[in-house]
């Protein structure tokens, strides 16, 4: 922006033990999108340290729940282990 480059490294200086991850929330719980009442977003973010940003997406027309923005600390991977491998059921809510 305005033709100026950012100083990367100043930037990052402060996140050198930082990780940071983008989520895309993909319904693979086995559900259809008619079964679906709603998603308990709520829920899903207590699974987090430090969400940065959540940008919730009508499931019902684009079939993703939204996309998640983290910050991890690296070598307390387990919140990315645990979302990477979870179907997201419990954040689902049937009719």
């Amino acid at each position: 922006m305005k033709n100026k480059r950012p100083d990367w490294k100043d930037l990052f200086s402060t996140r050198e033990k930082k990780k940071y991850s983008i989520i895309v929330l993909n319904n693979n719980s086995g559900w259809g999108e008619k079964e679906i009442d709603y998603f308990d977003y709520d829920l899903l973010l207590k699974d987090f340290k430090k969400p940065m940003s959540l940008r919730k997406v009508d499931f019902k027309k684009y079939l993703v729940f939204g996309f998640l923005f983290i910050e991890t600390t690296i070598g307390k991977e387990e919140e990315l282990d645990q979302i990477l491998t979870s179907d997201l059921r419990k954040c689902i809510k049937v009719k």
